[in-house]
């Protein structure tokens, strides 16, 4: 719920799913994602430089408190498997977010 118009941080949740189903982290306390961009400059024979910017992808970090051996258990497993020669396949991360207003504003992360 919003206290004066600002977030108190309950109104957000992760759904982080990997190959193998739902990963149950307990505890995540700290969540970011920003886009990443390409930028090209572009100086005229005005002397004007222009930047032109691509879209390439997103990048983010989340922060666990450790409360169980979830998040060790997973790393764990994705080493086993780089020196069995297995690929390493893909995780989606949702992010739904309850807005000050009320209204729900959901992002997914795929390929992760």
């Amino acid at each position: 719920m919003p206290l004066n118009s600002y977030s108190v941080g309950r109104d957000l949740s992760l759904d982080i799913t990997g190959p193998n189903g739902p990963l149950s982290f307990s505890q995540i306390v700290g969540f970011t994602s920003k886009p990443d961009i390409t930028d090209k400059k572009i100086k005229g024979l005005d002397g004007i430089t222009r930047h032109l910017r691509f879209p390439d992808g997103w990048s983010g970090s989340f922060e666990i408190e450790r409360q169980n051996a979830v998040v060790d258990d997973y790393f764990s497993q994705l080493e086993a498997n780089y020196y069995a020669g297995l690929n390493e396949l893909p995780v989606t991360i949702t992010e739904t977010i309850q807005e000050v207003s009320g209204s729900i504003s959901q992002y997914r992360y795929l390929q992760v």
